[in-house]
């Protein structure tokens, strides 16, 4: 059996960055940020947590080869001030190319014989015996990436007088895209050891005259026969090669985003020592892009919207009981169009993978108190509280499942690889924003020990979420199996050299020990199962770091 090995991920991450700062004159600086980035790796996924080798995917295991990725950045930066320093501005450029040129990934399923006990023999042709007769469902998807970036951008703030400031920024961008998917099947000639093995002409069975013994879990991938109804098939008489077995697409976008925000500044009023209220607008976006997902019916890779939001924010900030009291409060209201979430999807050869979509509205408010309060000397405490309220407007997406009697109104009957299956338009718009907590808490308290040996610093801090929900698929995100209160307690002793050049500290994460959900793989909606990651146990650590 071609059983993965256990969860994991590896990865050599080699970084090189170079920052260069030049005064020009008393008014004007130039800045120059160059970075590079090499990643190698890749992961084993088990996605389904049900222990066997049936739908999983994995970078390491036979056949597959680990990603390998370049990535640079150039930012230049021009800072200065200008009309007896009313004004305070900054212009720049930013590039960015990253580059995969080699990974793939394979998706290792069974193989499983004597599947097809108390199965009618006959209707399987090639299958002799029942015990050379293997479910076996495997692919090979090699990806090769190109992404590109670059903008300009410009933010000035203007100092009306000594108490109002104006600020107004803007950013210029553009992006481009491209993905290469080169997708392959196990390759007959090479799937026994004797080089025997056949199609059983039935979804993914294979039949290995030789035995179950001559399985050759290192077999080779070879481009998909397609019939002419779009299903995979191993017999060269009644299939031709995939057309769109290997696929290149591109994707560009360009997008101003532009901000603004006025600040009121007070000098000491009472027992504030200093203070500020500002309101905020601002306007963004994450990439849109293209998924290696390919659609069940056109078997087209798809693309997903880039998500774009504007962000209002009324806030107030202040010190006071000379600065041993800080506080910071801020209402704040995001809108979000084509916000992108993931969902589930199935490929046109019935495996099943995450996909992102976009969901047209939807929209987080909320309010956050932070406050560092310095009771008395070297002794240190902060807390913050956030609520947060959120609605998904508008969410449309697609459920698959098993075609069990006539086609509910609405869905299409679609065959999926020889399967039969509805896949029925749904409405997600009364779900939970995923991964948004409904109230953060969060308390910490540390004092700092001045010796002739260096400064000792212990410190503890709690933290709480509610309502925290990592779902993915409809039925996971309906059902709250995904839905958890997250706490944390933690506690950190550092002792800092006389010069401040070393620094030594013991940890402890979690020492409550609770655990809880922090993901998974929600599979509800295609296979009735939930995989679910958990937080890291109780943890105990020493790390030590030395600054020159």
């Amino acid at each position: 059996m071609a059983n993965l090995t256990p969860n994991k991920y590896k990865a050599e991450v080699n970084t090189l960055a170079l920052t260069a700062d030049w005064d020009i004159n008393d008014v004007l600086n130039f800045k120059s940020i160059s970075s590079w980035r090499n990643t190698e790796g890749g992961e084993v996924n088990e996605l389904d947590g049900i222990g066997i080798s049936l739908l999983g995917r994995t970078n390491l295991g036979p056949g597959s080869e680990q990603r390998n990725t370049d990535a640079y950045t150039q930012e230049f930066q021009l800072a200065g001030n200008a009309f007896d320093e009313k004004l305070d501005y900054v212009v720049g450029a930013f590039g960015f190319h990253e580059e995969t040129d080699k990974g793939a990934a394979t998706s290792p399923g069974g193989p499983f014989f004597n599947a097809l006990d108390g199965v009618n023999l006959p209707s399987f042709l090639g299958c002799q015996t029942k015990s050379e007769c293997a479910f076996y469902q495997t692919n090979r998807t090699e990806l090769l990436t190109k992404n590109s970036s670059a903008s300009a951008f410009a933010q000035a703030d203007w100092h009306f007088d000594e108490y109002w400031t104006l600020t107004l920024g803007g950013r210029y961008t553009w992006e481009e895209r491209k993905l290469t998917r080169n997708f392959r099947v196990p390759d007959l000639a090479t799937l026994a050891t004797t080089g025997d093995a056949e199609y059983a002409n039935f979804s993914t069975f294979f039949d290995f005259p030789s035995g179950p013994e001559t399985f050759n879990p290192n077999h080779g991938y070879t481009v998909a026969l397609i019939t002419p109804d779009g299903q995979t098939t191993w017999n060269p008489a009644v299939g031709t090669p995939d057309p769109l077995a290997d696929q290149t697409q591109r994707y560009n976008k360009t997008k101003f985003t532009p901000m603004g925000s006025i600040q009121r500044t007070f000098d000491g009023v009472g027992f504030m020592d200093f203070g500020n209220v500002y309101f905020t607008v601002a306007n963004g976006f994450l990439s849109g892009g293209i998924s290696d997902t390919v659609d069940v019916q056109t078997r087209m890779v798809e693309e997903y919207d880039p998500e774009e939001v504007w962000n209002y924010e009324l806030g107030f900030k202040m010190d006071a009981w000379d600065r041993k009291l800080r506080l910071n409060t801020a209402l704040f209201y995001t809108d979000y169009e084509n916000r992108q979430l993931t969902t589930i999807r199935i490929s046109p050869e019935g495996r099943i993978a995450g996909a992102l979509i976009n969901a047209k509205s939807s929209y987080i408010s909320g309010v956050e108190f932070e406050a560092v309060v310095l009771p008395v000397e070297n002794l240190q405490v902060t807390a913050n509280i956030t609520f947060n309220e959120s609605d998904i407007e508008e969410y449309d997406d697609e459920q698959i499942s098993a075609a069990n009697g006539p086609t509910p109104p609405g869905c299409e009957l679609i065959n999926v690889n020889g399967n039969l299956l509805n896949n029925c338009p749904i409405d997600r718009s009364d779900e939970d924003m995923p991964r948004l907590p409904d109230s953060v808490y969060y308390l910490a308290v540390q004092y700092t020990f001045e010796t002739e040996y260096g400064s000792i610093v212990p410190m503890l801090s709690w933290s709480y979420r509610t309502n925290l929900n990592n779902c993915f698929d409809a039925s996971s995100c309906k059902t709250d199996i995904y839905k958890v209160n997250q706490e944390d307690v933690t506690a950190r002793l550092t002792w800092n050299s006389p010069d401040m050049n070393w620094r030594v500290s013991a940890f402890g994460y979690n020492l409550s020990d609770d655990r809880y959900v922090i993901g998974g793989t929600p599979l509800v909606d295609n296979t009735a199962t939930a995989a679910t990651i958990y937080n890291t146990p109780r943890t105990y650590g020493i790390e030590a770091a030395y600054t020159w």
